[in-house]
């Protein structure tokens, strides 16, 4: 029997590993920064952040070392968790970095992401105003809000480079800018990642709005894209040279730039369905120049430049693709939910079922009227002139 004592005792050492720690802005917690309980973490431990602002070294440029741990806010709330990263040209930040080869276990969950700015260095050191993940780090990030950053190069909110691979559930996108460069929200450059559930609004560029991927594979599943510009090309995404980027089942509208107002592939070959693209504005709703799209089961209207013109043209009419007003609900109040008799929801498109983002929000008869005058009145002041 006396054999089984130290046997005993490393099973419990081993089930005992994960802790938890609690970092506070004030200071207090078990910790006084943020980047203090990744230092002193192990593999399976969860850092939870109190509600507040997180501001100042240590909480901020936040490395997570090759870490598996999850850093997360108690309250699941990112509107009041947030990182203020507080960069400027002067004084520049980012919220967290992977350069670890970081796997899916290291994890960050509700939180906001605010105010980074990164502009020098050498890249991708200088890209990626939120997050920056490099090196084959493949990070798991969930409902995290990415607001107001800016990469100036690229990748105003987050920049991904050297084979790495997160994967992006229930986040949101909003103002942040790459306006030297390239990818206002998400820039990738030989990289894998897949978004779902994810918003992007007020996002802008010179290209690619949203995205500007090169040498990479995107995927993006269920995710809204409203009100994002690109000065060049691709209000929503720009794909260059050699890329494989998948939409499914999302609904792009209201975005803008000269030419392809909501999608321009200038290399790579981008495949869309069950996706509505519609009342964008200024060039073509999607164009090619060396890139090809495949599409099926889109409904492509309302597009201010064209819908389906282009690289896409002989696409409508084919494998359930059309060109109808989809009847979102009170776009005004950013409701893109669908009318019962939209053409867009399964009951009355049977071979492709629901198309775009959302479901049935309201009935029929109150959306019919509403949608096209005031889709394009609330988006005709262009913003292709705001810094």
């Amino acid at each position: 029997m006396r054999h089984l004592v130290p046997i005993i005792s490393l099973m419990l050492a081993a089930g005992a590993g994960a802790d938890t720690y609690i970092v506070r802005p004030d200071g207090t917690g078990n910790f006084p920064t943020i980047q203090a309980a990744v230092d002193a973490a192990l593999d399976g431990d969860v850092i939870e952040l109190s509600d507040g602002v997180f501001i100042g070294p240590g909480n901020r440029d936040i490395d997570y070392l090759g870490e598996a741990v999850t850093i997360r806010s108690q309250s699941d709330l990112p509107e009041v968790c947030v990182i203020d990263c507080e960069g400027s040209p002067a004084d520049e930040h980012r919220g967290f970095i992977f350069q670890s080869g970081e796997g899916p276990e290291s994890g960050l969950e509700d939180v906001t992401i605010t105010n980074g700015f990164i502009a020098s260095g050498e890249w991708p050191l200088n890209a990626g105003g939120g997050i920056l993940c490099r090196l084959e780090s493949s990070p798991t990030i969930s409902k995290v809000i990415f607001e107001g950053n800016t990469g100036l190069v690229g990748g105003g909110g987050m920049e991904c480079t050297g084979g790495s691979s997160p994967s992006l559930s229930a986040c949101r996108f909003l103002d942040n800018k790459a306006p030297d460069d390239a990818a206002g929200a998400e820039g990738t450059f030989v990289s894998s990642s897949h978004f779902v559930d994810c918003e992007f609004y007020g996002n802008s560029a010179l290209r690619g709005g949203c995205v500007y991927s090169t040498f990479s594979s995107l995927e993006f599943e269920r995710c809204r894209f409203d009100g994002n510009v690109a000065q060049v090309s691709g209000g929503v995404w720009y794909s260059s040279t050699h890329d494989i980027g998948v939409l499914s089942n999302c609904t792009l509208l209201g975005n803008q730039a000269p030419v392809g107002s909501a999608i321009s592939s200038g290399g790579g070959h981008l495949t869309i369905s069950d996706t509505i693209i519609a009342f964008n504005l200024v060039g073509d709703a999607v164009h090619c120049s060396g890139g090809s799209v495949e599409a099926a089961c889109c409904d492509i209207y309302g597009n201010t430049g064209g819908d389906w013109t282009g690289c896409i043209a002989d696409q409508l009419g084919n494998d359930g693709n059309i060109s109808q007003d989809p009847l979102f609900c009170d776009p005004e109040v950013h409701d893109f939910t669908l009318g019962s008799d939209s053409p867009c929801v399964p009951e009355n498109n049977p071979e492709c079922g629901l198309v775009g983002a959302w479901p049935v929000g309201c009935g029929g008869p109150s959306a019919v009227e509403r949608t096209t005058g005031l889709i394009k009145g609330r988006f005709r002041g262009s913003r292709l002139s705001r810094p």
